[in-house]
């Protein structure tokens, strides 16, 4: 069964969604060590697309599954989203259509300054687990 949406996303970025599934789906729990404070570093959506949109060259984008709840997500070159951790989810990554009438403008908000947050992105800890993410990626991508 091809699914409805397929229409509206491109043979290549599909395909690069495929890439990226295969690739996180293969992503064993890693350790990610402490943070700054002492506490057990959990692998966050934060990290995982940071090291997914350098490995492939793609934007990421960092605001909100919905209303409430803070996300990240990368995007395809056509403005689709691939979002490789979803939220209260198991299972992923997953492609959304994006454009037209998708419900993907309701679901994926990019910060604005009415909704504002801080990711840890420069903290040491994190740019660490980042880098540790991605180099257990490039280890998987060339065995």
């Amino acid at each position: 069964m091809t699914p409805y949406a397929r229409r509206f996303v491109s043979d290549e970025e599909f395909e690069l969604f495929l890439k990226i599934r295969e690739l996180v789906t293969k992503l064993p729990d890693l350790d990610l060590g402490l943070d700054h404070s002492g506490h057990k570093i959990d692998l966050s959506c934060h990290m995982l697309v940071r090291a997914v949109a350098t490995i492939f060259s793609l934007e990421f984008v960092v605001g909100y599954f919905t209303v409430g709840y803070q996300h990240s997500w990368v995007l395809t070159p056509n403005g689709n989203v691939i979002d490789v951790y979803p939220v209260a989810t198991l299972g992923g990554p997953i492609l959304m259509e994006a454009n037209g009438f998708s419900p993907a403008r309701n679901c994926y908000l990019k910060m604005n300054g009415k909704r504002d947050y801080k990711v840890p992105s420069e903290e040491p800890w994190f740019k660490a687990s980042v880098e540790k993410i991605k180099q257990e990626m490039l280890k998987i991508m060339s065995a």
